[in-house]
């Protein structure tokens, strides 16, 4: 039987790159972890947090093995509060999914730029989360309910008391049951959301890193709470909640 490991290792290095720096990412920004939340994440180490975060053709840059990358998306799912996916290669000019990374699978057909790794799901990573295209629709916002950890950090745009949300409810079930819902009326959704866009990995950065103000941050907190998203989520989706159809 023939060893495709080598083969495969080779081709799928640079998407290894790309996904496991935007998890890295994806730890930083939404959990705004420091060294020592690093170190508790298992499979994880400061240095390998660094080697992770640098670009693919830095000297010192690392990428997890094709067997483990499933560990890592799951332990930093754990980390942040959110659903756990399975992770697939994707042949990018297809659009088909090939295999598990750590499947045996034969790669030698493919050139290393023509793959990518994704969620099974559908759900989009957090670098296409939080990509510069406004093409992905108003839609793109539900995902960002995903983190809990922006939840039990009172992150302005997220808080229970606003929604009724009890501390026992899991934030991931409730963005599933979410996207479920918008999947099944989406004319409805539009006709109210439609002029909202997603955040893009710059805005959701500048967030993050600014210094906001008691005032500024109230603010924010006003606003979200009249946006177009919380009025549908009010208005269709917390009394479905309520009468237990979600």
């Amino acid at each position: 039987m023939p060893n495709y490991s080598l083969s495969k290792g080779r081709r799928l290095r640079p998407a290894l790159f790309d996904f496991t720096k935007a998890l890295m990412e994806e730890l930083l920004l939404i959990g705004n972890v420091d060294s020592t939340d690093v170190e508790t994440i298992p499979g994880l180490t400061l240095d390998r947090f660094l080697r992770y975060t640098r670009p693919s053709l830095d000297a010192r840059a690392r990428a997890p093995q094709a067997g483990s990358v499933q560990r890592l998306e799951d332990h930093v799912a754990a980390f942040l509060g959110r659903r756990s996916h399975k992770v697939v290669v994707r042949h990018k000019p297809s659009g088909c999914v090939i295999s598990a990374p750590d499947e045996a699978f034969n790669l030698r057909m493919h050139d290393s730029w023509e793959l990518e790794l994704i969620y099974e799901d559908g759900w989009p990573t957090f670098a296409q989360l939080t990509d510069d295209f406004i093409d992905h629709g108003p839609e793109y916002f539900l995902y960002w309910w995903q983190w809990g950890i922006l939840w039990d950090k009172g992150h302005p745009l997220f808080c229970r008391s606003d929604f009724g949300i009890e501390q026992e409810n899991e934030i991931h079930t409730l963005c599933s049951n979410m996207i479920s819902l918008y999947q099944s009326d989406t004319d409805q959704f539009n006709k109210i959301v439609d002029t909202e866009y997603h955040w893009t990995r710059s805005e959701v950065m500048e967030f993050h890193f600014k210094k906001n103000s008691k005032s500024q941050t109230n603010d924010e907190m006003i606003a979200s709470r009249g946006s177009p998203l919380h009025r549908w989520i009010r208005e269709f989706f917390m009394p479905q909640l309520a009468t237990g159809k979600h």
